[in-house]
């Protein structure tokens, strides 16, 4: 949604990030049965970017952070207020 004065509204960027990331974890190694499911991960900020050594890496949008060595009960916003704990993509 186009708000009019040259500034897009929140909604209509969160659908934009939403979309690409979710089209970025398409090779995301977890399934439902984890708690680090690919919904969770772009709720949490990161982007999937798996290296040929690692294919869980992730990466946030905001501070750049890489995770990687995700377990299946991971908490994809727990681990991230960890690494740091101030990125500013929490505090939205």
């Amino acid at each position: 949604m186009y708000c009019g004065q040259g500034v897009y509204s929140l909604p209509f960027l969160w659908y934009f990030f939403e979309e690409h990331c979710l089209a970025a974890f398409s090779r995301w190694p977890f399934d439902s049965g984890c708690s680090c499911i690919l919904i969770r991960m772009v709720e949490a900020g990161f982007i999937h970017c798996p290296s040929e050594n690692a294919s869980d890496v992730v990466q946030c949008i905001i501070c750049f952070k890489e995770l990687e060595a995700w377990e299946p009960e991971d908490d994809p916003v727990e681990e991230h207020q960890k690494h740091p704990p101030n990125c500013e993509f929490l505090a939205l």
